[in-house]
């Protein structure tokens, strides 16, 4: 009887020895497999960069705030012109992006992100606001009758960059037809004049060196006349 009990505690202790390392055995795998599936789904992101005009370099203390539904439930700073949001629940999203003394960016919209991804955005163009302590890039110009030459007051002048994604800027013609708008440095701007009664008229300026100014005339043909 002794060594019928022995034998039972024996095989009694060699079941929970197996037992212990049956599950260290699946916590183990358990791990790896967590290890695995983070290795291969990352936290959705946004990821992309921000460069300003007013020389080649990177704009610094730049913030990226991102919107949902109109309320901020990210930000992060831009370190070397670079940034990179982490751990974003999959949607769409809006980007703000501002900097001290200079014009905030509204423009970057809709940004899906699915799980597991980084939405790329590329670069988000910011320009400096008129402080009066520098000269702005700027454009300038008129807009006027193309049949008579009068000048159009009160036409909207629109100005969007080609080359990154940026604002839409937007002024209008003073009571000589005339206009100035400050713009981005060194990008390509296309310029557009609308006026109720006329046809949109389109001008195309290449980037402007910082602190400089460009002229153009954009003519306006009047719909009747056409």
């Amino acid at each position: 009887m002794l060594i019928l009990s022995l034998r039972r505690r024996l095989i009694m202790k060699q079941h929970a020895f197996n037992s212990v390392v049956a599950i260290y055995v699946l916590l183990l795998v358990g791990c790896a497999e967590e290890r695995e599936t983070r290795q291969v789904f990352p936290p959705s992101a946004i990821a992309g960069s921000i460069r300003g005009n007013i020389s080649p370099i990177s704009v610094y203390d730049a913030k990226v705030e991102v919107l949902y539904e109109g309320n901020v439930v990210a930000a992060v700073g831009v370190q070397d012109g670079v940034f990179l949001i982490e751990d974003l629940t999959p949607g769409h999203y809006n980007l703000r992006v501002s900097a001290f003394g200079y014009v905030t960016n509204n423009a970057i919209r809709e940004i899906e992100v699915a799980e597991g991804k980084v939405t790329e955005v590329g670069r988000a163009v910011i320009f400096p606001q008129n402080t009066g302590k520098y000269v702005p890039t700027r454009i300038m110009g008129t807009v006027s009758d193309s049949v008579t030459r009068a000048p159009i007051v009160g036409a909207v002048i629109r100005v969007k960059c080609n080359e990154a994604i940026c604002n839409t800027l937007e002024s209008a013609s003073d009571s000589n037809g005339q206009f100035e708008i400050a713009v981005w440095s060194n990008l390509t701007s296309i310029v557009t004049a609308t006026k109720q009664g006329y046809r949109t008229a389109h001008a195309e300026v290449k980037g402007i060196p910082t602190g400089k100014s460009a002229s153009i005339a954009l003519e306006l043909m009047r719909l009747e006349d056409q």
